[in-house]
């Protein structure tokens, strides 16, 4: 059976890989991952997929006056930067019979690896296994707890809704905010976000 181990990060994926072939895990990596004959260990760089810019829904979007956007069916693409890894993965889960996700144990990694195998249409087995450290005895813990990638499901819609809310504040509120600074003479753009402005209002405090 043809596994694929996703991680987070390329230094959980250099942890597993070690974890897997100890004494030649350096050697089996190339630009995109690491393998040895049926197993394959590969990694995304957080969230190698992006929520879509207004104008992916409508070109009049364009225009930072028209306002509320809110997306009867929401849109993601790769991130530019990460494009050549999410086609490096795409193509390594064509042959995959069993993906193995090793997203951080929390809402956030649940999500990124999620939705990279229901972005590409993955209709394989999938497993989840949850690293909170990277000693020998934390991995092997890990390794001895694979679990169904199912049980967390609600933590991925738990990551999807926080991940839509923070769009959903950030692409209307900027818009409203710069739009009314114009009509008082302030010109820009104000970018307004859900953490940024709780973080702004500390530091001000």
């Amino acid at each position: 059976m043809n596994t694929i181990y996703i991680a987070e990060k390329p230094d959980i994926a250099a942890s597993i890989a070690a974890y897997l072939w100890p004494d030649e895990y350096q050697r089996l990596k190339d630009k995109h991952c690491y393998s040895k004959g049926d197993n394959i260990v590969t990694w995304a760089y957080g969230h190698i997929l992006m929520q879509a810019m207004p104008e992916a829904y409508d070109e009049r979007y364009r225009d930072f006056k028209i306002y509320p956007v809110i997306p009867r069916q929401w849109l993601k693409e790769p991130s530019p930067s990460c494009k050549e890894q999410f086609n490096a993965i795409k193509k390594m889960l064509k042959n995959t019979d069993i993906v193995v996700n090793g997203g951080d144990p929390d809402r956030e990694g649940q999500l990124l690896i999620d939705e990279i195998l229901e972005y590409v249409g993955y209709k394989g087995k999938v497993t989840r296994i949850l690293i909170n450290a990277k000693d020998d005895a934390s991995m092997a813990r890990a390794f001895g707890d694979i679990r169904a990638n199912g049980e967390f499901k609600n933590l991925y819609h738990a990551g999807l809704a926080r991940e839509r809310a923070d769009w959903l504040v950030g692409m209307n509120l900027s818009r409203a905010y710069s739009v009314n600074a114009k009509k008082n003479g302030i010109g820009g753009v104000w970018r307004i976000g859900r953490v940024k402005i709780a973080t702004l209002s500390l530091v001000v405090q």
